[in-house]
């Protein structure tokens, strides 16, 4: 199993490397809706350290003496996250492109906001595998390798709609800055039918 010695003694790309965080990109196919791999070492995070509100999700695993699995929904607030990450030797995180967890696990977009619930309740099957990845693989290469696996086998025969990529593109592009009516008549939809395609 990887340790904090795993994120100095990395080799390969990373698109972020400190001393105790390492940010790795998924496979290629993946990356529509799969931000990163980061691996930390929250040593120094603060108690009151915070995440800003986002709209995607992350899937949080400890990797004490036992690994969990935490589905930290879409935050339409502040959360504080450093009461549980600093007592933590070391922490993966699979941080989620907006609407990126749609293609991994049922559940609908809506039903993600402002929770955070052990993934093991969410997909057993999915968080077991992951776990098991994470015991098995020594190095961070051969875990990130595993990871990739699992989730394009998890996604396998995932079709999303080529308006909800759209869609999502545009109110990427605009900042999040998008009037629903503009993006509607763009998209050549009814407000009322581009609401059921995000949901």
């Amino acid at each position: 199993m990887i340790n904090r010695d795993s994120i100095r003694e990395y080799i390969g790309h990373a698109l972020v490397k400190t001393e105790h965080f390492l940010m790795v990109a998924p496979h290629p196919l993946l990356r529509k809706y799969i931000v990163g791999y980061n691996i930390t070492c929250p040593i120094d995070m603060l108690p009151e350290q915070v995440v800003l509100p986002t709209a995607s999700c992350t899937l949080v695993y400890s990797l004490d003496d036992v690994i969990t699995g935490g589905l930290r929904g879409i935050n339409t607030k502040s959360v504080n996250i450093g009461g549980f990450a600093s007592g933590r030797d070391l922490l993966l995180l699979i941080e989620f492109q907006p609407g990126g967890l749609s293609p991994f696990i049922n559940i609908d977009q809506h039903e993600m906001l402002d929770i955070k619930l052990p993934f093991g309740d969410v997909d057993t099957k999915l968080d077991v595998k992951v776990k098991n990845a994470i015991r098995s693989c020594p190095t961070i290469n051969e875990l990130v390798s595993q990871l990739d696996i699992i989730l394009l086998m998890q996604m396998d025969g995932y079709r999303q709609s080529a308006a909800l990529m759209e869609a999502k593109d545009m109110i990427v592009a605009s900042k999040g800055i998008c009037p629903v009516n503009r993006l509607a008549e763009h998209m050549h939809y009814s407000e009322k039918q581009l609401n059921r395609i995000f949901k």
